[in-house]
C-alpha cells in the first residue's frame, strides 16, 4: 500500500497533468500580493537587508534610490567597472558602490568606484558623484581614501536612516534584479 501511495506521488510530481501545474504567479502570490489589505506588502527591516545576497542586495540598493525619483541602472553582476549601481536625475548623478559585508569595509571599494568615474561619464555623458553604500562600517584607510577623492561613504547608520524615510518591499527589490542590464 505504501509503495503504490509513493508511486503515485512520484508519477504525479514527475509528470504533471495540465490541472496540477502550478503557475509562478500562484506560488508567489501571497509574498508578492499587493493592495490586499489581509497581507500588505512588508518593507524590508535592516535585519532583512543584512540577509539579504550579494545580487539582492545592490538590487535593494537601486530600489532604495529608485523611491528617491532616481532613475536607475543595475549593472551586471560580473565585469561592472567598479560600479553596482548607476542612478541619475535631473540634480545628481550617482555611481554606487554596495558593499554587504559583515566585517569593516576597506578601501578596496572606493578605488572600484573611483577608478570607474571616468568610464560612466563617457558612456552616460554625464557627470557623476562617487558613493560607496555599506551594511556595515568602514575601516580607517577607506575613510581616507574617501576624504582625497571625494568618494561619499554611507554606513549602516546612513542605510539605516534612508531605510526608514524610503521604505522597499522584497518585491520592489526582486523588480530591480529582473531588470538587471546584460553588459555595459
Amino acid at each position: 500500500m505504501v509503495i503504490t501511495r509513493k508511486k503515485t506521488l512520484a508519477s504525479s510530481t514527475l509528470f504533471p497533468t495540465e490541472q496540477s501545474e502550478v503557475k509562478p504567479d500562484e506560488i508567489f502570490q501571497d509574498i508578492f500580493q499587493s493592495g490586499n489589505k489581509k497581507n500588505p506588502i512588508k518593507p524590508l527591516s535592516i535585519y532583512d537587508v543584512d540577509n539579504l545576497n550579494p545580487r539582492l542586495f545592490e538590487a535593494f540598493v537601486a530600489a532604495l534610490y529608485a523611491k528617491q525619483g532616481y532613475q536607475v541602472y543595475l549593472t551586471p553582476f560580473a565585469n561592472d567597472k567598479g560600479v553596482d549601481i548607476v542612478a541619475l536625475n535631473s540634480q545628481n548623478n550617482y555611481l554606487i558602490q554596495a558593499k554587504q559585508s559583515q566585517s569593516t569595509v576597506s578601501n578596496d571599494a572606493i578605488q572600484e568606484v573611483f577608478t570607474s568615474k571616468n568610464y560612466y561619464s563617457s558612456h552616460f555623458s554625464e557627470d557623476f558623484q562617487m558613493t560607496v553604500l555599506t551594511n556595515n562600517k568602514f575601516g580607517g584607510s577607506a575613510k581616507t581614501l574617501a576624504t582625497s577623492t571625494n568618494v561619499e561613504l554611507l554606513d549602516k547608520d546612513n542605510l539605516h536612516s534612508l531605510l526608514n524615510e524610503f521604505p522597499v518591499s522584497i518585491k520592489e527589490v526582486h523588480q530591480h534584479e529582473a531588470q538587471r542590464l546584460k553588459r555595459i
